[in-house]
């Protein structure tokens, strides 16, 4: 079985052991993306044993807005937008998951990786 380490931009603290989907997603052309790609480091992910989905919110919802460092918090669908492309879907268990606090610029992020034993 295959043994991959991925790096995702939001936050999926998914426990060793579970098993999870991850779905990567095709890539509509934007400022900064090119259209047909497949971004490793953007996914939906599902923890299958518990049915909780981790992805940013773009996949869910077509437009945000966001005044000063402070939001109200909005309602987003539960299932993702129906024009989505899954280009590629890998499914094992998790053998490790950590999620690292970053600074970037004058700003922190948060990232999750997570080695996946394939099945």
């Amino acid at each position: 079985m295959e043994t991959k380490t991925y790096t995702f931009v939001h936050v999926a603290p998914i426990p060793v052991g579970h098993k999870v989907e991850l779905n990567f997603i095709v890539q509509k052309a934007g400022v900064f993306r090119k259209e047909g790609k497949i971004s490793e480091s953007e996914a939906i992910l599902k923890d299958l044993d518990t049915g909780i989905i981790y992805a940013l919110a773009s996949y869910f919802r077509k437009s945000f807005t966001i005044s000063g460092a402070a939001y109200d918090p909005e309602e987003i669908p539960m299932e993702p937008l129906p024009d989505l492309v899954i280009g590629k879907t890998v499914k094992g268990k998790v053998i490790a998951c950590n999620l690292y606090t970053l600074m970037a610029g004058n700003t922190w992020r948060i990232q999750t990786q997570i080695t996946v034993e394939a099945e």
